[in-house]
């Protein structure tokens, strides 16, 4: 009965069962316990590197994704050499953060233990989702919770409001794309999507109490691009125009439910739109030196000056470290210096450290995730709207990454190898169909 739900890739001797059960530990831990989930990463990667010496796990035409990971590592080499004869202090740092950026190439390890199996797909993804509402739970508390509700900004104890309302957004996604499925799923199994509802629930009001803009534009924007995509697969699939007419109703309860409980946060909502519009016109019009100091201020004045280094250097960058004595060195007040080590913005941040080639590379990486995805969308209903939730994540994710720098945290690495490594996979093993 257990084996039922066991994905066949993950039997076949002790290394793959060692190395499937670490990849579920990295995936479950990755916000409930650091330690935990970085021993899981070491024990994933020797895994892999020992089926890559007994096995070759990999086909002559993915390859290419090692040629890749070996030519981002000698572009790492490059821009830690240039970034410690620049600034010698940060000589340690220059290789420390270079396994950051590293790390995002893990990915690769995560598609293959996958194999395509559409499976497996949805039990690392789960785990992951499991993981994360744990985790979301477990810090939530009545006195957050009450700050919350008296309009304040809360991170209910992460690192600060921007990451926490990246897991809340996440969350809610997945929650959106389940009560979904199980809508449209039939008469047998309509109910479920009303057990998912408190979920979909606590994932908006997670993501509203974090007051984070950025996520809330890239959220819109993904959530409304795949409920329209999803709307319009299952009203193709209806047949009936009876069929057609119930989905719409069904979509129509949702939306009617997420108004109700935004509504009941509107003036929090037009409050934190509202906040700093004074600079934004500023910035907009190019009149930097009539913008304070505060949110939107601090990132213009940083993102100015950081495209103004990026030109000097950019193709290699700076060095990965390089960041910190750049803003240490800028134009800036005494409490951006101190406080900021970063720029806001992963994009520059790749820029600064890698230039062009380093972000050329991921982006190669990224556009053979999404071409994965898409092979995904043709697995069924299943694959559909794991497929649309994972492209609705990384479209919100793209979008906040332009106001915050979370590619060089946790939230943007692990993000990228767990969701990544889903969408590399059907990339990877497009013709591998019937993987179960």
């Amino acid at each position: 009965m257990v084996t039922k739900y066991i994905p066949q890739v993950a039997l076949g001797g002790p290394n793959r069962w060692v190395g499937w059960i670490a990849i579920l530990c990295y995936a479950f831990f990755w916000l409930l316990n650091l330690d935990v989930s970085r021993s899981a990463e070491v024990v994933v990667m020797l895994c892999f590197l020992v089926a890559a010496w007994r096995d070759r796990p990999l086909l002559p035409e993915q390859r290419w994704l090692l040629w890749l990971l070996l030519a981002f590592v000698l572009l790492q080499l490059v821009a830690a050499w240039r970034g410690t004869a620049l600034f010698p202090e940060t000589a340690d740092h220059q290789w420390d953060f270079s396994r950051y950026y590293l790390k995002l190439f893990l990915c690769i390890a995560v598609a293959w233990w996958i194999k395509g199996s559409l499976r497996a797909a949805l039990v690392v993804w789960g785990v992951t989702l499991a993981g994360l509402l744990i985790a979301l739970l477990w810090h939530s508390d009545v006195a957050q919770w009450s700050r919350a509700l008296q309009g304040r900004r809360v991170d209910f104890g992460f690192m600060n409001a921007q990451h926490t309302a990246i897991y809340y957004a996440l969350l809610l996604i997945a929650a959106v794309a389940l009560c979904m499925y199980f809508a449209f799923a039939g008469k047998r199994r309509w109910w479920v999507s009303l057990l998912v509802l408190p979920v979909v629930l606590f994932g908006l009001a997670g993501t509203l109490v974090t007051q984070t803009r950025g996520v809330w534009g890239g959220l819109v924007l993904a959530t409304l691009t795949v409920l329209l995509y999803w709307l319009v697969a299952e009203m193709r699939r209806a047949g009936s125009w009876r069929g057609r007419w119930a989905r719409l109703g069904g979509a129509g309860a949702l939306l009617l439910v997420v108004v109700i409980a935004l509504s009941q946060a509107w003036p929090t909502v037009e409050k934190r739109i509202g906040a700093e519009q004074q600079e934004i016109q500023a910035f907009l019009q190019g009149n930097l030196d009539a913008m304070e100091m505060r949110s939107v201020g601090v990132r213009a004045h940083t993102w100015v000056y950081a495209v103004e280094q990026i030109t000097e250097r950019p193709l290699v960058g700076w060095g990965p470290a390089s960041r910190i004595p750049l803003i240490e060195e800028g134009p800036f007040p005494e409490n951006v210096q101190t406080r900021f080590g970063h720029f806001h913005n992963s994009y520059l941040e790749v820029l600064l450290a890698y230039g062009l080639l380093g972000l050329g590379m991921l982006g190669v990486l990224l556009v053979a995730v999404i071409k994965g995805l898409r092979q995904l969308a043709r697995r069924g209903r299943e694959g559909l709207y794991l497929s649309g939730s994972l492209a609705a994540s990384f479209l919100m994710m793209a979008v906040a990454n332009l106001f915050e720098s979370y590619l060089v945290f946790r939230t943007g690495i692990y993000f990228f190898v767990l969701a990544g490594g889903v969408g590399l996979s059907f990339f990877m093993y497009r013709d591998n169909k019937r993987a179960v």
